[in-house]
């Protein structure tokens, strides 16, 4: 995969809490300790995010970046929430497996203005969600 990414992309790639063995083969940079300011500004100046975590898709899609989600295999309960969030927002075509042979398309776009509309109804969604159960729970 990172082969291929890089051969398509020419980018340089950036570790998080990676083997520095793999990150001195591909030429790129191992980042050990990142705190959260740094985490956010990794993500918003990337040009392509591919992360294991839940919370590096969720900044990809607020910082509208092209991003991948690989995940572990499909019925994994690890990934249960990246899955999820990425169904509601119809960005599963964003969802990599390393169980399976998988192609980066690096010319597919992602509408933005789609996903911040689905985006924008499940917050709504939520926040009345909380409400309710804060109102239930005082009364």
């Amino acid at each position: 995969l990172i082969t291929q990414i890089l051969t398509n992309t020419g980018l340089q790639p950036i570790f998080l809490y990676g083997n520095k063995n793999i990150a001195r083969k591909y030429k790129g940079k191992n980042i050990i300790k990142v705190g959260p300011i740094e985490f956010l500004k990794l993500i918003n100046n990337a040009s392509l995010v591919i992360t294991t975590s839940f919370h590096g898709t969720c900044f990809s899609v607020l910082f509208e970046k092209d991003f991948y989600s690989l995940l572990e295999e499909k019925e994994s309960k690890k990934d249960e929430r990246i899955l999820s969030l990425l169904s509601r927002l119809n960005l599963t075509e964003r969802l990599l497996y390393q169980s399976e042979n998988y192609t980066i398309h690096s010319n597919k776009v992602i509408d933005y203005n789609e996903c911040n509309s689905l985006l924008s109804t499940f917050k709504e969604e939520s926040s009345n969600y909380l409400k309710n159960a804060l109102y239930q729970c005082t009364n």
